[in-house]
C-alpha cells in the first residue's frame, strides 16, 4: 500500500519521512525502471583505483534506494549492473559483483520485514486483512502479522514498560485522543499521509480513521408487530415488550441514546447529564440484554432474543444480506469511528506509517467498505463504492444524524466508566 504522492511531477521526487529519495507514485515497472536510471547518474572513468570506487559506491545507494520500487529485483538488478558497467569503463567486475551482493542483500532484507496489526477479530478484521493487509504485502513486500482482539490496558502496559510489541492498533476514537494526549503514541507522518483526504473527524497528529459507523436502531421484524420509530421505542416496554440490546461498555453511544430518548435535544446532548441518563437507564434495566462484540449483538438480534436495540449498522446490514429478519431506522443515527494508531516505541513505526498511508488511501478505504458496510473516512473514496451499498452506509443518511463527541469522552471517559460499572453491578 503506497503512501501518497501528492503535489510532486513525474520527475520530481517526493521525500519519505525518514527524508531519503523516493519514487512517484508510478504505477508501470517501465516508468520505475526510468525514475531509476534517470536518477543514477553513470560513474566516469577515473584516473585511480580508489576514485572509481567511491564513484560507484555512490551509484551503489542510490541503485539500492530504486530497487525497492521494482518488483523483479533480480533483472533490474541484472540490467543496471550492466548498463552501469557499459557506460563508466571505469568500474572493475569485482565492483559490479559487490553491487549486485549489497542489493541481493537489501532484497532479502525487505523481504523479511514485517508489522503487527492489532484490531477487533471476527468480520471487521477479516475485512481490514483482506482490503489492506493483503494488498499491502503485495505491494511492498512487507508482511502483516495479524493479532488483537485489541485490548487498552495492555497497549498501555507495554508503552509504559517500553514492551511494545504491537505496531499498528485499531482503536475507539475517544481512546485514540486520549493515548495521544497521554504520550502513548508515535506521531503520524503526513508526508506520507494525504491528511486533507481525510474526514476532518477523524484525523489527528497520532491517528487516522480506520473506518467510521452508526449506531442505529436495530430491530427483529418477527419479534415486533410494528416498526420502532426512534429511540424512545427502547424505553417503551408497553409498545415493544421482552429484551432490548445495549452495548456492555462504557463508551460514547449508551448514555446519549437515554438522554435523546427523555427528551434532550441533540445539541444539548454536551456535557452528559449523567444524573438524567442513569435515571432513563434505570427504567429498562431488568429488560436489558448486553452485548460486547458484533457476533454477541448479531445473535441477540437474530434470533430474537431481543427485539430491538442498540447495532452497529454494518452488523446488521450483514444479517440483512444473510436474509435474517431485520430492519434498521435511521433516526438520529449516532456517529462514532475507529481509528489508527501506532504505540510509542513500537518496533517496526515507519512501515506502520506506510501501512496507514495505505489503509486511508480511496481504494483501500472503498474496498473495506465495500466489504463491511461501515463508511469511508477518505473523502474521494466513496465514489469508488456501488451505489447500492453506499445506500445502506452512514454517509447516505446525514438528516438527522448525530456525531458522538469524542473529545468530551476522552477528557471525561474514565470518570464515566466508574460510575458506568458501578451502575451495572448494582441490583435493580
Amino acid at each position: 500500500m503506497r503512501a501518497k504522492n501528492r503535489g510532486h511531477g513525474l520527475g520530481v521526487p517526493a521525500r519519505s519521512h525518514t527524508g531519503s529519495l523516493k519514487a512517484p507514485s508510478i504505477v508501470t515497472p517501465s516508468l520505475k525502471k526510468w525514475y531509476c536510471f534517470s536518477h543514477t547518474k553513470p560513474a566516469r572513468p577515473a584516473a585511480d583505483t580508489a576514485a572509481a570506487r567511491r564513484s560507484a559506491s555512490g551509484n551503489l545507494e542510490r541503485i539500492l534506494q530504486c530497487a525497492s520500487t521494482v518488483r523483479d529485483r533480480g533483472s533490474f538488478a541484472r540490467s543496471t549492473a550492466k548498463g552501469i558497467f557499459n557506460r563508466s569503463g571505469g568500474i572493475s567486475m569485482r565492483i559490479v559483483l559487490a553491487m549486485l551482493l549489497g542489493l541481493q542483500l537489501f532484497s532479502t532484507a525487505h523481504a523479511e520485514q514485517s508489522l503487527t496489526f492489532v484490531s477487533w477479530g471476527g468480520s471487521t478484521q477479516a475485512a481490514q486483512t483482506r482490503a489492506w493487509s493483503e494488498p499491502f504485502t503485495q505491494q511492498t513486500g512487507i508482511r502483516v502479522e495479524q493479532a488483537g482482539p485489541t485490548d487498552y490496558a495492555a497497549f498501555k502496559a507495554m508503552v509504559e514498560n517500553g514492551k511494545v510489541t504491537w505496531d499498528v492498533v485499531d482503536v475507539e476514537a475517544d481512546f485514540a485522543l486520549r493515548a495521544g494526549r497521554e504520550g502513548l503514541l508515535e506521531p503520524l507522518d503526513f508526508k506520507q499521509i494525504a491528511k486533507r483526504t481525510i474526514d476532518p473527524r477523524f484525523v489527528t497528529i497520532y491517528g487516522a480513521g480506520s473506518f467510521y459507523f452508526s449506531f442505529i436502531l436495530g430491530y427483529n421484524t418477527k419479534v415486533l408487530a410494528s416498526e420502532p420509530q426512534d429511540w424512545a421505542a427502547l424505553f417503551d416496554t408497553g409498545a415493544y415488550p421482552g429484551k432490548r440490546a445495549l452495548y456492555k461498555w462504557p463508551s460514547p453511544g449508551v448514555l446519549e441514546i437515554a438522554l435523546l430518548a427523555d427528551g434532550v435535544a441533540a445539541d444539548k446532548l454536551y456535557p452528559l447529564d449523567l444524573d438524567r441518563a442513569f435515571r432513563k437507564l434505570d427504567s429498562i434495566k431488568g429488560d436489558i440484554a448486553w452485548w460486547g462484540s458484533g457476533d454477541e449483538s448479531q445473535q441477540l438480534l437474530s434470533s430474537g432474543t431481543a427485539g430491538l436495540g442498540m447495532f452497529w449498522n454494518g452488523r446488521v446490514n450483514a444479517l440483512r444480506d444473510q436474509g435474517a429478519p431485520v430492519g434498521i431506522n435511521w433516526q438520529q443515527n449516532l456517529v462514532t469511528g475507529d481509528f489508527l494508531v501506532i504505540p510509542r516505541g513500537a518496533p517496526n513505526a515507519n512501515a506502520a506509517r506506510a501501512f496507514i498511508a495505505h489503509a486511508t488511501s480511496p481504494k483501500a478505504q472503498a474496498d473495506f467498505s465495500s466489504l463491511t458496510g461501515y463508511a469511508p473516512v477518505n473523502l474521494s473514496a466513496s465514489a469508488l463504492v456501488d451505489p447500492k451499498l453506499a445506500e445502506s452506509q452512514p454517509s447516505a443518511h446525514k438528516a438527522g444524524q448525530i456525531t458522538l463527541d469524542f473529545k468530551y469522552w476522552s477528557l471525561n471517559g474514565e470518570r464515566i466508566a466508574e460510575r458506568w460499572y458501578a451502575w451495572q453491578a448494582a441490583k435493580n
